[in-house]
């Protein structure tokens, strides 16, 4: 899947600041894509924010590419179905699997 990359804000006759924001956008959309093609599809939003990319940002581009919220701080893309132990170690990271589930 293609991921749509790059905010374009309004131009306000500023060049010089319209392409500062343009290439800040630019980044985060590309750590953005960067750390979920790490996390095989998974977007978390605590990773987000460690990687400086804000959380407004972030929602936008959860919106513009589709993903779907499969818990609080949890969306997937479109081609991945959502494993609900990784969800649940990605939550709570004190969780202990074992028996069958491990």
């Amino acid at each position: 899947m293609k991921y749509k990359i790059g905010i374009r804000p309004l131009n306000d006759g500023r060049d010089s600041v319209r392409y500062k924001i343009e290439d800040k956008a630019m980044q985060m959309a590309l750590a953005t894509k960067k750390l979920i093609e790490e996390n095989n599809g998974y977007l978390i939003t605590s990773m987000v924010e460690d990687s400086n990319v804000s959380r407004t940002f972030m929602l936008q581009y959860v919106k513009e590419n589709g993903m779907e919220k499969v818990a609080r701080g949890v969306y997937v893309t479109d081609d991945v179905w959502p494993d609900e132990l990784y969800i649940m170690q990605v939550r709570n990271s004190a969780v202990v699997f074992s028996g069958e589930t491990a």
